[in-house]
């Protein structure tokens, strides 16, 4: 899948109609999967993969400037990334102990903090407007290696194959 590029976008409030278009320089980041801009500055948090499992988090300046990397993490999907209420934090999703799970870390940067260690998989994170509460999507998996005894009509599309798990 080739790379996203966020732009910023000038809407007219009236009409609803964009007036302006601008590309976000991304500079050194290789592109954007998730974007989210900060409750109080003018940064964007984007997550963006750099190599296969490997992401990362940045921080940038709306007109492109200084961008700056805070943590790398592993990961397999766009995971998601957004700011806490006062600007201090980003919250996101890697994978640790083969699955994924909630992360803050300072956006000034500093050591990453577990927030969460779920039996399943924990990504999306949204951070409400007053900063007390995160909603997340919790995503269930079950793994299980089955056996399919193959049949002659089974082949034939008569009937469906009878399976079971080892």
């Amino acid at each position: 899948r080739p790379p996203s590029y966020p732009a910023i976008v000038t809407t007219d409030t009236i009409t609803g109609r964009p007036t302006r278009h601008l590309p976000l320089p991304l500079g050194p980041i290789p592109g954007a999967e998730k974007v989210a801009w900060s409750p109080v500055s003018d940064e964007i948090a984007i997550q963006a993969k750099e190599s296969p499992g490997r992401h990362a988090i940045w921080i940038v300046r709306a007109d492109g400037a200084r961008p700056r990397r805070l943590v790398q993490f592993e990961s397999h999907t766009y995971s998601g990334v957004d700011w806490t209420a006062d600007g201090s934090s980003l919250i996101y999703s890697a994978i640790v102990d083969g699955r994924m799970q909630l992360f803050a870390i300072p956006s000034r940067g500093g050591r990453p903090t577990r927030l969460t260690r779920d039996e399943w998989n924990v990504l999306h994170p949204a951070v409400s407007p007053d900063g007390r509460v995160v909603a997340a999507t919790r995503i269930r998996t079950h793994k299980s290696i089955l056996r399919l005894r193959l049949r002659r009509d089974s082949l034939d599309g008569a009937r469906d194959p009878d399976l079971r798990a080892i």
